[in-house]
């Protein structure tokens, strides 16, 4: 007869080892650990990509839109040479578009003008109520105002800026300060412009880089782009006014 030790001793131990499921189980904890590491890495590198194109994209607008400003200026300086009538850009800050008009009238520019177009007949409602306003005070005789309308073909139509791309300031030199908002107008006068500076940026950008200001030489007319705002000078004197445009300002 087997005794009780014989056969403790005789049952064999298989060792335990665990079920294919837990195996299975085990292994996609680890793994998903390593995938977790992987997606994350792979979607900084991807987040990264997009902020830098998008930057990217960005600037081009921006140099596109300056190359639209400096276009419409050439165009107006062109027409206002071999015509002789004064032209004007016209740049609706508060819309983000650009025309050019014409008058066949002769404007006398005004530098201290409280309607804010520099001489000429006003076209929005600010403007003319600006307008009723300034002639309520001075109560005087007043000079003639020049009245503009657009110019014939797809110059006079407004054209947009490209997308997220703002205006953020014009400054001219018939106005005392550079204008925000509103409409602002480049003058051109035959064969010579006054002098300005359109300064466009990316919007919602606080960045000096992400801003290029179209300047305009007011000698030769001729339009170029520089990064950052560039201030227009506003003469007090003669002296003053022939020094700016010795240094095309």
């Amino acid at each position: 007869m087997m005794t009780l030790r014989s056969a403790r001793t005789s049952v064999r131990r298989w060792p335990l080892r665990p079920s294919a499921s837990r195996r299975r189980y085990a292994r996609a904890r680890g793994l998903t650990l390593v995938e977790v590491l992987i997606v994350m890495a792979i979607g900084v590198a991807l987040l990264g990509g997009m902020v830098f194109a998008g930057g990217q994209i960005q600037r081009s607008r921006l140099k596109g839109s300056a190359s639209r400003v400096a276009t419409a200026m050439r165009v107006a300086f062109q027409r206002a040479s071999s015509t002789g009538n004064d032209l004007r850009l016209v740049i609706d800050m508060d819309q983000g578009t650009i025309w050019i008009e014409e008058s066949r009238e002769k404007m006398l520019i005004q530098s201290k003008d409280l309607a804010g177009t520099g001489g000429a007949d006003p076209a929005t409602d600010a403007e003319k109520t600006a307008l009723a306003e300034a002639d309520r005070i001075s109560q005087g005789p007043q000079a003639p105002r020049a009245s503009f309308s657009p110019v014939a073909g797809a110059a006079g139509v407004p054209q947009p800026l490209h997308p997220g791309i703002v205006v953020k300031s014009v400054d001219t030199a018939h106005d005392d300060a550079p204008k925000v908002g509103g409409r602002g107008y480049v003058y051109f006068f035959g064969s010579a412009a006054e002098r300005a500076s359109v300064a466009l940026a990316i919007a919602n950008s606080g960045d000096e880089k992400d801003v290029f200001s179209v300047v305009l030489a007011p000698l030769t007319g001729r339009p170029s782009i520089a990064e950052g705002v560039v201030a227009v000078a506003h003469p007090r004197d003669d002296s003053e006014a022939s020094e700016a445009e010795d240094d095309g300002r």
